[in-house]
């Protein structure tokens, strides 16, 4: 609880936690109160839920599909979205009427065109998607990355280098929040080369980034 409640005054927000402790659990709790907060103002609010890789992204969007489906009263748009090359993973079953929920790959025009609906139009919008696949959605002609984007999350945060944490940074609006939740004692993203001399902040995740370079206080979770 106090986590989630650090979460929602803090900005940007670390969620600090080794395996087990309930990163996933928290940001769940925390994304249902923004959700709720959103659908009771009558606000548009558009999500992104990312991370190195698609399965974590996928633990968190499934413990929102249960969250989202036993309350009939949360009525949003559920998006899991792969690339071009990967099969997409579907839900574990049949979403009741009042939960859209779709899990697709990118090229597939309609599903593309329901996307851009739901990223422009009103209501709530969650779309989860690894890091690298990103800017496919955003901005499929190739072309500047568009804020479209009210708060991102960035999960499993110790694994995401810098670099990668551009593409979801790219498509914040300008007054969005960044949530990153990690455990940077983990494996580090492997890097090939040394970092420059002066520039060693840059090399590395972007928990260990923003934790380090800016001193954010983190949200512990033991």
């Amino acid at each position: 609880q106090l986590a989630v409640e650090a979460v929602a005054q803090k900005q940007p927000s670390l969620v600090w936690g080794p395996p087990g402790t309930g990163k996933s659990s928290t940001l769940t709790a925390y994304l249902l109160a923004v959700v709720e907060e959103a659908l009771q103002g009558g606000l548009a609010k558009k999500i992104l839920i990312t991370g190195p890789n698609y399965r974590a992204v996928e633990v968190l969007m499934h413990k929102l599909f249960f969250a989202f489906d036993s309350n009939p009263a949360l009525s949003v748009d559920l998006f899991k979205i792969y690339s071009r090359s990967r099969p997409a993973e579907s839900f574990p079953y049949e979403a009741q009427p009042h939960l859209n929920a779709r899990s697709f790959r990118l090229g597939q025009v309609l599903d593309e065109t329901v996307l851009a609906n739901s990223l422009r139009g009103p209501g709530v919008s969650i779309i989860g998607t690894s890091a690298h696949t990103i800017p496919g959605i955003v901005s499929p002609s190739g072309r500047v990355l568009a804020g479209l984007f009210d708060l991102v999350v960035i999960d499993e945060s110790s694994q995401v280098p810098v670099t990668l944490a551009l593409r979801p940074f790219a498509a914040l609006r300008a007054s969005a929040q960044v949530v990153v939740a990690g455990y940077p004692k983990q494996m580090p993203p492997v890097q090939s080369l040394d970092a420059p001399v002066g520039a060693e902040h840059l090399v590395g995740s972007i928990h260990a980034y923003i934790e380090s370079r800016f001193h954010v206080p983190q949200s512990e979770l033991l």
